[in-house]
């Protein structure tokens, strides 16, 4: 061999120490192999992880009795006698076996004689009973044609057991089309070498020592697309700071490790004219050939972005046919840089050429968004006014968020982008900032003489003011204004009428009239599918829902929603406003069936579809609905975790009072589940029995009964839910009543008005059994459990057969474990357990005071003790603990 060679351009990497093993894709090296493809290409760009995949396979591989050969290359072996000398010499380092008959040729092999040399070099091979597989590392520094096509014929005469692995920057222009075809190539490129969550997880942790949290995990692994050696920078960036969030919050390709990495191996190996058109182009987010061609003037860009792709220079194609593309979100902060820095003046000239693409080409979300960034701020708010009530009617957000780029003196000129900012503002829950923002629309365009376009403004003014104020007063004002205000605001401004007759159905439920909101909701939403809208089917049909749950017209609404439902995926549901909800309302009707499987699986949907919808109203419904889940399936801890997530994606919102009486209602549910009831009652603590009741504060005293019921005060839970149940009847919130009367019973219970019990459940049961509920028996728990019990084996219940079915239904529910007599704290005492034995058998306290021989003074100190040792509250849940504990049996 010649003695000038350079042995380590022959020598398999070692593992680095920071590399990871990622066996998902040593796997598909191994497949490749195993399927007999002549070529394993790994293409992508610089970083991520190429050659250390490779070599980690072939060292993998020691024990299987592959003869491996390496050859790494440099910008010198496009030489042609070069290269093939190193290549035939990398075959002699891994297989030792060629002849002589070869070896004349490795000083000078030539173009005339090469072919030759592979023939028989492709003999000698194919005579070998081991597999041999070859690598070319780095193959994109090859530009010579001659040496591509002989190392294609070599391919293409390769035996079975011969197998060429090339890693690469760019795809090499070696037929790769025609050996696809033939199921010879396998291809391993950037979408597969991106790190996943859990390889990024585990890089950090364990190659870098680094422990994140799973929020600044997940903004690295976007900011940098899996890409390795993105990942491996900020790694070490991060190993010698003390604010690591800020700085993973912040993390750009503009930033030194990055950006010295990106011009050093990628920019400046590129041609001028790349490097200019990759800098000109850095300032759209994405790109086809056309809008390239109208911001660069140029008239070849199809032909620059096919080199970009071939080049793997970190673009991304965003469909199928490869007309869309963009750069990587790191490369692009390089590029926006490097614009900034080297040509900043041409920047604004950039953006008004993209902006007049995109308004002849209708993207005018797109257009706004490069006048407003060439500071064209005039004709940027010509173009929102021109479309805004069009795109409002199809709730593009995007489009309406691009008033905030404008800049205040201009939208206090025009009321009606002050309008589209303020809606904006208030769907997102800044209810304080969008007041003051109509406050002075409304002073704006007052005057004597009203336009027709003014009466309508400040007729949607009003009505919004309206509904903010009703959000922060105690109690509505009680004043609202005709039906027939809505008539001033034009149904040919759909988003805008769609949004006021919501807004005046809520306030017609504050006030309780949910017939009149029905019909209001219902014509609303005929409105919308006639003018083919996205703004009020889903919104309307949730409110509604609600609404029929609270009357506990539970068929109804699953009717109502099934039939929405359909109608908004046969016309793609992300494309509703808040559309998932609708999945979220369904799940709570399945909840109330008890089917939890379903209600799972509808939650699931639901997010999914409100993947575009990231408002407080949206958080709200898909937590909630997931934390009575989990509190469902006995996971507590895992249900107040779900809240406490809620609080912080909520926090500093403004949402509606039924729905912070929802969270308030869960979190004490759940709180009391957990016995701490000091935080449960400093929840409802600005609540109190006597103060004057109400529709908006029903849930919330319904609450306060329970925490009364749970802190043995039976008498006054009674009181104030006899209250709630006679206002709930007189409004028919069936549904509400429902619950009221559950609660009844309980604190019945807890005073031994045993016959009551039996009236109020039986009323209950009336109420309960044509809908079908089932939960809202199950999650009163164990002494709902055995007042049911007791019930059913009286021969003359009227609801046997339906009683039945809710207490087989408790048979599956999850249970906290509870104690046993022997781990108790104090343990009951033999007279305590005949007292405890006397009132699971029904004993009154003159009955146990008879049998037992004591007074009646006595019963109730035994009977204190015993809730004290057992932790219980009343006598309905001392019997239940009591059975399943084992301390008496049925």
């Amino acid at each position: 061999m010649n003695a000038q060679l350079l042995l380590t351009k022959f020598h398999i990497p070692t593992s680095k120490t920071a590399s990871i093993t990622r066996p998902r894709l040593l796997e598909e090296l191994t497949n490749g192999i195993s399927k007999g493809n002549k070529l394993i290409l790994v293409s992508a760009p610089a970083g991520y992880g190429k050659s250390t995949l490779v070599s980690e396979w072939l060292h993998s591989q020691q024990k299987s009795g592959y003869q491996p050969a390496w050859l790494s290359l440099d910008k010198a072996d496009n030489d042609f006698s070069r290269f093939f000398v190193y290549f035939l010499s990398a075959f002699q380092q891994g297989t030792t076996t060629l002849t002589q008959n070869i070896r004349p040729y490795f000083n000078q092999p030539d173009e005339q004689s090469i072919f030759t040399v592979l023939d028989d070099l492709i003999n000698q091979v194919s005579l070998l009973k081991s597999t041999v597989v070859i690598t070319l590392d780095d193959y994109h520094v090859i530009t010579n044609p001659q040496i591509h096509e002989a190392i294609h014929y070599f391919i293409d005469h390769l035996p079975n057991q011969t197998h060429l692995i090339i890693t690469t920057r760019q795809d090499p222009p070696l037929r790769l089309a025609w050996l696809r075809a033939r199921g010879e190539l396998t291809e391993i490129r950037a979408q597969d070498l991106r790190f996943t969550n859990t390889e990024t997880r585990l890089f950090y942790s364990s190659s870098m020592n680094l422990s994140l949290t799973d929020e600044d995990l997940s903004v690295l692994e976007k900011r940098t697309e899996g890409w390795v050696v993105g990942l491996q920078l900020a790694g070490l960036a991060l190993q010698n700071l003390a604010d690591k969030q800020s700085f993973i919050h912040n993390f750009r390709g503009s930033q030194r490790y990055i950006l010295d990495y990106l011009v050093d191996e990628v920019f400046r190996q590129q041609p001028e004219e790349i490097c200019t058109f990759l800098i000109q182009t850095s300032i759209l987010d994405r790109f086809n050939a056309d809008l390239c061609n109208a911001v660069t003037e140029r008239t070849n860009t199809q032909l620059l972005i096919q080199q970009l792709e071939i080049a793997n220079l970190f673009i991304v194609p965003l469909d199928d046919e490869r007309l869309w593309f963009r750069y990587h979100h790191l490369f692009t902060d390089l590029l926006r840089a490097r614009l900034q820095m080297v040509k900043p003046e041409i920047v604004p000239d950039l953006h008004r050429k993209a902006a007049n693409w995109y308004e002849k080409s209708g993207f005018i979300t797109e257009a706004i968004g490069h006048l407003t960034a060439a500071k064209e701020f005039t004709l940027a708010a010509d173009l929102i006014e021109k479309h805004g009530q069009s795109r409002w009617s199809v709730n593009d957000i995007d489009f309406m968020s691009l008033v905030s780029k404008l800049p205040e003196e201009i939208l206090h000129t025009r009321p009606n982008l002050t309008i589209y900012h303020t809606w904006i503002l208030f769907i997102f829950g800044q209810y304080e900032t969008s007041e003051k923002l109509l406050h002075t629309i409304k002073n704006n365009i007052s005057s004597p003489v009203q336009t027709k376009e003014n009466q309508e403004l400040i007729a949607f003014v009003n009505l919004l003011l309206l509904y903010i104020s009703e959000m922060n007063e105690t109690e509505p004002s009680g004043v609202l204004p005709d039906r027939e205000v809505l008539s001033f605001v034009p149904e040919e401004h759909l988003g805008m009428r769609n949004t006021a007759d919501v807004l005046y159905a809520y306030l017609l439920d504050l006030q309780g009239d949910f017939k009149a909101s029905k019909e209001l909701l219902l014509s609303t939403v005929q409105r919308d599918i006639n003018r083919n809208g996205y703004t009020a089917v889903a919104i309307c049909i949730i409110r509604l829902v609600r609404n029929l749950m609270i009357q506990g017209k539970l068929n109804e609404a699953f009717s109502l929603t099934q039939t929405y439902i359909t109608y908004i995926q046969k016309r793609g549901e992300k494309r509703f406003f808040i559309g998932g909800n609708l999945y979220m309302s369904l799940a709570n009707i399945f909840y109330e069936w008890n089917d939890l499987k379903k209600a799972a699986e509808l939650l699931e949907k639901g997010i999914e579809a409100n993947i575009p919808w990231k408002f407080p109203l949206v958080f709200l419904t898909q937590n909630l609905t997931k934390a009575k889940l989990q509190k469902a399936q006995g996971d507590i801890d895992g249900a107040l975790s779900t809240l406490d997530q809620l609080d912080q994606l909520i926090q500093g919102k403004s949402t509606t009072p039924e729905l912070k009486s929802d969270l308030r209602s869960m979190k004490v549910k759940l709180l009391l589940a957990k016995k701490d009831h000091q935080t449960a009652r400093s929840l409802v603590q600005f609540l109190h029995p006597i103060e004057p009741l109400s529709l908006r504060r029903e849930a919330d005293h319904i609450l306060l009964a329970r925490l009364f019921i749970t802190e043995g005060q039976h008498g006054e839970a009674l009181s104030l839910l006899e209250k709630l149940a006679a206002r709930a009847k007189s409004g028919e919130r069936y549904g509400r009543l429902l619950e009221i009367q559950l609660l009844e019973i309980l604190a019945l219970n807890g005073l031994e008005k045993s016959s009551q019990v039996e009236k109020t459940l039986e009323s209950c049961l009336s109420l309960a059994e044509p809908e079908g509920y089932l939960r809202i028996f199950l999650d009163e728990g164990e002494p709902m459990q055995v007042i049911l019990s007791d019930y059913c084996r009286n021969k003359k219940t009227k609801h046997k057969s339906y009683c039945t079915k809710i207490l087989n239904s408790f048979s599956g529910e999850h249970r906290s474990p509870n104690p046993n007599q022997e781990t108790l704290v104090e343990p009951l005492s033999r007279r305590e357990l005949e007292v405890l034995g006397l009132l699971c058998a029904g004993s009154s306290n003159l009955e146990i005071a008879q049998k037992l021989y004591i007074s009646i003074s006595g019963v109730k100190k035994h009977t204190s003790n015993i809730y004290g040792k057992l932790g219980v509250n009343s006598r309905t849940q001392a019997v239940a603990l009591a059975r399943e504990i084992g301390l008496i049996s049925d």
